[in-house]
């Protein structure tokens, strides 16, 4: 009797523990196959200003299909462009190589949250390397002239780099996420990529949209005299 008693409760053990590595493994094994699953994406290929609509960044290359893992891929990331979403607008800028997210995206713009946009105007954001934005010298409140340079064809038939001032005279209203020219004085820095967003009618807005996804656009900056 007490031998069955001493081989009952062996068993009941080598169960329990057995039960344990099974349980353990199983679980490790779905981690790993959810860490290892891939999901379709859409990444901005460039930098996507407010305003955008999806229709746009589909059609002018703003965005492209990736796919990452699943944990790393937003709870609500946006996978396809369709005739029921293409409408809808960016709500702030997006920066290079972000996955986009339902929630980047609105019917329309409620608000312009912290930016002061005047009536009948709107507020585009460019995608700058340095020197283009003039290195570390931009604030919001500078007014600079855009150029936009273009590949273009010649008389006699050879491609050339062309040059033209896309706008005269625009005003920057913020600089990266900096509204006013003290928190851009301890933001902004002398080299790399810099969102620059500029004050424009919704005419020249759709003109510089236009620029930013066909040529490679630099500013200059202006004092109080320049024309």
């Amino acid at each position: 009797m007490k031998y069955s008693m001493k081989a009952l409760i062996g068993a009941l053990i080598i169960a329990i523990v057995a039960a344990y590595v099974v349980f353990t493994f199983a679980s490790n094994s779905s981690n790993q196959d959810t860490s290892s699953d891939k999901v379709k994406v859409l990444v901005a290929s460039k930098a996507i200003p407010t305003g955008l609509t999806l229709a746009e960044v589909r059609d002018q290359g703003f965005a492209s299909e990736t796919s990452v893992a699943v944990i790393d891929a937003p709870s609500d990331a946006l996978s396809v462009i369709t005739t029921a979403n293409q409408n809808q607008v960016a709500i702030a800028p997006i920066t290079q190589g972000s996955v986009l997210a339902v929630s980047n995206f609105a019917d329309t713009l409620v608000n312009s949250g912290p930016l002061d946009i005047p009536s009948g105007m709107m507020a585009v954001t460019v995608d700058l390397t340095d020197p283009a934005h003039v290195g570390s010298f931009l604030r919001p409140g500078s007014e600079i002239t855009i150029f936009a340079t273009s590949t273009e064809k010649s008389a006699t038939g050879n491609e050339q780099k062309v040059t033209r001032v896309l706008f005269g005279r625009v005003t920057v209203i913020a600089v990266a996420a900096s509204t006013t020219k003290e928190e851009a004085n301890a933001a902004v820095g002398s080299n790399g990529p810099l969102l620059v967003t500029v004050i424009v009618t919704p005419k020249q807005a759709q003109k510089l949209i236009h620029g930013i996804a066909t040529t490679a656009l630099y500013f200059g900056l202006l004092n109080g005299e320049t024309v």
